[in-house]
């Protein structure tokens, strides 16, 4: 394994981290580490550049900009021995934290220089994840437009909101978390590929999620990244049906855990429960007029997904739920 550090050393325990990954990022990756060596903090904080043992040249391209970086922060360049994958490697760096706050960051986007401050002079007690709006930039760095996925104005939500909203949480190159919300439920299951389906709804069951929707990051959309994973689930479905139930088998664990230790009423339960279930099932349908926004043949797709994690019967219920929703209308 690789270490190095650099910049101002630690006197006490900083209040934020940044916990950056990169695999395989070589012509974006320059650019990411920029934005965080250069973030403008009213207190120093840490930061945690780490390559996934990439075989292209991310971690030079690393070494090449942190090289004789002297500020305020206090930085540490690493790169795991052997290729970890998403999860694990996720678990390795937040393992290595010494902040209350993580904030994560990719190796293909680019953080705004007042993102860390924004989330410290933002949150409060009651918070123990945040998460912001973004830009969108071209692979060339050319800003195309701004997604403000939670709306407008700034809100606070909880586990309600997660369970009734699959996907309309936010997106995890924008999230950060309180260390101490989240620990119960790491390490992460190495089949887990998205962290901020899971990270989210640990912090929930401990306070609230603030959402501001102020850009704070630029975010590419790339092939090579989760939108290309994402892909491949719905082109492969052993390994659909291996990732999404291995996802929701992390987080039902949460919610039994959460739900137990809180002693919630038998009414509170069947409200979550029964949100996460409808939510999922939207995700994977996605039915209107006649099967889906994006055709007829990519909504059959969807639904035979659905058979494979959801069961044949509960799948062809809401199957013909829906078909008669669209005709009735």
């Amino acid at each position: 394994m690789n270490e190095k550090y650099l910049g101002s050393p630690l006197t006490r325990a900083p209040r934020v981290t940044i916990a950056f990954f990169a695999y395989n990022q070589e012509v974006y990756v320059r650019d990411a580490v920029l934005g965080l060596l250069n973030q403008q903090v009213d207190e120093p904080i840490e930061i945690i550049l780490s390559d996934d043992c990439s075989p292209d040249d991310t971690f030079q391209v690393m070494q090449d900009a942190v090289q004789g970086y002297n500020g305020p922060h206090s930085v540490l360049l690493r790169r795991n021995r052997h290729n970890l994958g998403l999860s694990d490697h996720i678990n390795v760096v937040l393992g290595l934290c010494a902040g209350e706050w993580a904030v994560m960051a990719a190796g293909d986007d680019v953080s705004y220089v007042k993102r860390v401050q924004v989330l410290l002079d933002s949150v409060s007690s009651d918070d123990m994840a945040f998460v912001s709006g973004y830009d969108l930039i071209d692979e060339l760095g050319v800003k195309y437009g701004s997604q403000h996925e939670l709306g407008g104005k700034r809100r606070v939500f909880g586990l309600k909101h997660l369970a009734r909203n699959y996907r309309n949480v936010g997106t995890g190159a924008c999230y950060a978390y309180r260390l101490s919300a989240i620990r119960s439920c790491l390490p992460l299951s190495p089949e887990v590929i998205s962290e901020d389906r899971v990270l989210p709804l640990q912090a929930a069951f401990n306070g609230t999620v603030l959402y501001v929707p102020d850009s704070l990051v630029a975010r590419r959309e790339l092939e090579t990244g989760l939108r290309g994973v994402v892909a491949k689930i719905y082109g492969d479905f052993d390994y659909g049906e291996q990732k999404l139930k291995a996802l929701w088998e992390a987080q039902d664990l949460i919610i039994s855990r959460g739900l137990n230790k809180n002693k919630a009423t038998c009414h509170f339960q069947r409200e979550i429960v029964k949100g996460f279930a409808r939510s999922r099932e939207f995700y994977l349908l996605r039915l209107s007029v006649p099967l889906g926004r994006f055709g007829f043949v990519k909504g059959l797709r969807y639904y035979y997904l659905a058979i494979r994690v959801l069961g044949v019967a509960e799948s062809w219920q809401l199957f013909l739920g829906k078909l008669t929703r669209c005709f009735s209308r």
